[in-house]
């Protein structure tokens, strides 16, 4: 194929030289038909001047042949005619044609001319008809023998670049659909995909249509009981205020008749009237119930201005002289709970008169709860059965849902399902109960398989609701610690968050010392701060002790490893003085033991085997003890 090719290249450079060649050989003709004529021109020219020279040597002959007859007259010598015939030759005029006159000569000189005339001018003429039909046949020839040649090798080139494009288009076409179908398969799938998430969108709004109609009919129902509920209330606070005037007026005429009583005393006292007759003993109980009114009032207002000591000095008078005055035992109980360092037996003494002269009591039952649940031997039992009855007497009271759910959470065996549950309706009756989100954000983490996402809403609620709310930040900030890779720089600006809302909240500093140090670069010299920070606030704080111990073991594995050990030993040292029964603390002295090499080795154990006997999970899961069994 390479070998036609070539060929026919050849011959197209041979065709393209003899299209040059008949130009060539046209332009060459051209030129020597010009010069043909231009020496025809001169030899006519020469011809016509040799006539003119001849027609002067005739008249010039014609004057010797004068001469010559006067000489053959004069009988001249044959010698004189020699001379005159060798003169008559050195002039040209010799004749093949020996003229028999002049006049003969002279026409015999005219048709020579015309002979030479005519021979120059036929020659002209057949050189020139002789170009003429080689410049019309050199490219007839061309045209039929060349160039047919070269239109069979045109048509052959182009029929194989038409066959080389035909198979290129080929190509890409087969290439296009190719692409098309792969193209045409993958928007089929996308449509397909397309069309299916149409498919689930209209399903999914088909289901959205159904909530939020039930929705709707849940939010028609809640503005029923909304309204019912404003009503109810509306009929509640009517009837305590008009409760409250008639209170008021018996409290003033009260005050006017303790008043009246104790000028008749002081008149009786320093005016002695011996046949005053004794009061009736009905009157006298009267008249101690109204002065144990007046205390009772007074210790109202003592509790209003937070003065708990005079307050309860005033319940205890109008308890001595009026020992059925129920709201006087429960304000006694309310002002020792609030007191520092509260003995909560007589918090739940008060309360449980209060609710044996009143047994619908439900404050006092919520109350007396929360002293069983917050007294330093809780009983958390028997807090709940409390918010249970005070749920029975009242059930859209918001705080005792809220209250039993912490029972639920924080008791010894913790059910938080329930304690969710509980916030949960907590929230229902009042959505901007702030506590009741954080409350069960934490049980949301504290959960068997915890649901960090739900904790980390519910804290972010509760900070929506209180941007003031420094616990909730803290308990978020925990939640993102807790999470699969936590984000580190969230968790600490919760925590910061917290601490610039509470700069004595003890656990954010803890916390976020924590963070600091469990980071991907951990910054141990902020975190020994933020500890330290702890330690400052509360020098009883156990935990702080114990991280700080936990940071000075991982320094003394970079630099100044006696020095640092020495400082991780004194804190987690501190850390067991303040708190022994926590396994974790054991399991960072382990890890102090195996710091200092081998020959600690039994301590390491006896160290491992406490934190074990104490916390067997805490223990096991501890990633800083190494100590293997034997």
């Amino acid at each position: 194929m390479g070998k036609e090719n070539y060929n026919g290249e050849r011959k197209i450079e041979k065709l393209d030289f003899q299209y040059k060649l008949q130009f060539v050989v046209i332009g060459l003709s051209i030129i020597i038909c010009t010069i043909l004529i231009c020496i025809t021109l001169a030899l006519k020219n020469e011809v016509e001047n040799l006539r003119q020279q001849n027609i002067i040597l005739i008249e010039q002959t014609k004057s010797l042949d004068e001469n010559a007859k006067l000489l053959l007259e004069d009988n001249a010598s044959d010698e004189s005619i020699e001379v005159y015939n060798q003169n008559a030759n050195g002039q040209g005029l010799i004749f093949t044609e020996e003229p028999t006159s002049l006049k003969d000569a002279v026409e015999l000189m005219d048709d020579r001319y015309d002979d030479f005339t005519n021979n120059w001018s036929t020659i002209l003429m057949v050189t020139a008809a002789g170009l003429g039909l080689l410049v019309i046949i050199f490219p007839f020839f061309n045209y039929v023998f060349l160039q047919k040649d070269a239109v069979k090798i045109y048509e052959k080139k182009m029929n194989k670049l038409h066959n080389k494009k035909e198979k290129e288009m080929n190509s890409i076409i087969s290439e296009f659909e190719r692409k098309y179908q792969e193209d045409e398969n993958v928007l089929r799938t996308a449509h397909k995909k397309m069309q299916d998430e149409i498919d689930l969108s209209l399903q999914n709004g088909k289901n959205a249509n159904v909530e939020i109609e039930k929705a709707q009919g849940k939010l028609k129902q809640a503005r029923q009981g909304i309204d019912s509920k404003i009503g109810e209330w509306e009929e509640r606070i009517n009837k305590y205020i008009e409760e409250g005037k008639k209170q008021i007026d018996k409290r003033v005429e009260l005050a006017n008749k303790t008043i009246d009583m104790a000028n008749q005393y002081i008149e009786s006292a320093s005016n002695p009237d011996e046949n005053r007759k004794p009061k009736d003993i009905n009157v006298e109980f009267e008249e101690a119930k109204d002065r144990a009114r007046v205390y009772f009032l007074n210790g109202n207002i003592a509790l209003d201005k937070k003065d708990y000591s005079k307050a309860i000095e005033n319940y205890n008078r109008a308890i001595e002289l009026d020992d059925a005055n129920y709201g006087a035992y429960y304000n006694r109980g309310y002002s020792y709970a609030q007191k520092k360092n509260p003995n909560y037996d007589n918090v739940i003494s008060d309360y449980n008169k209060a609710i044996e002269l009143d047994p619908d009591y439900a404050i006092a039952y919520i109350n007396r709860g929360n002293a069983y649940a917050i007294k330093e031997n809780p009983d958390y039992e028997k807090a709940i059965e409390d918010y249970n009855k005070a749920v029975e007497l009242d059930p859209d009271y918001a705080i005792v849902y809220s209250n039993r759910g912490n029972a639920y959470a924080i008791k010894d065996n913790p059910d938080y399902e329930k304690a969710i549950k509980d916030y949960t309706k907590a929230i229902e009756l009042d959505p901007s109960y702030a506590i009741a989100y954080n409350n069960r954000g934490d049980a949301y983490t504290e959960k068997e398989n915890p649901d960090y996402e739900k904790a980390i809403k519910d804290y972010t609620r509760a900070i929506e609701l209180d941007p003031s709310y420094a616990i909730a930040y803290n308990n978020r900030g925990t939640a993102y610690s807790k999470k699969d890779n936590p984000d580190y720089e969230k968790v600490i600006k919760d925590y910061t968050k917290a601490i610039d809302l509470n700069r004595s909240y003890i656990l954010a500093y803890n916390n976020r010392g924590t963070a600091y140090s469990k980071k991907d670069n951990p910054d141990y010299e902020k975190a020994l701060n933020d500890y330290k920070s702890s330690i400052e606030i509360d020098s009883n704080f156990a935990g702080a002790y114990n991280n700080l111990a936990c940071v000075y073991l991982e320094l003394s594995k970079k630099e100044n490893k006696e020095e640092n050990l020495e400082i991780a030993n004194i804190n987690i040292q501190k850390a067991i003085e303040l708190d022994d029964t926590e396994g974790l603390f054991y399991c960072t002295l382990a890890e102090y033991y195996y710091e200092l090499g081998e020959e600690y080795k039994d301590k390491q154990k006896e160290a491992y085997e406490r934190a074990i006997a104490l916390d067997m999970k805490c223990a096991l899961g501890c990633n800083k003890c190494r100590f293997q069994k034997s």
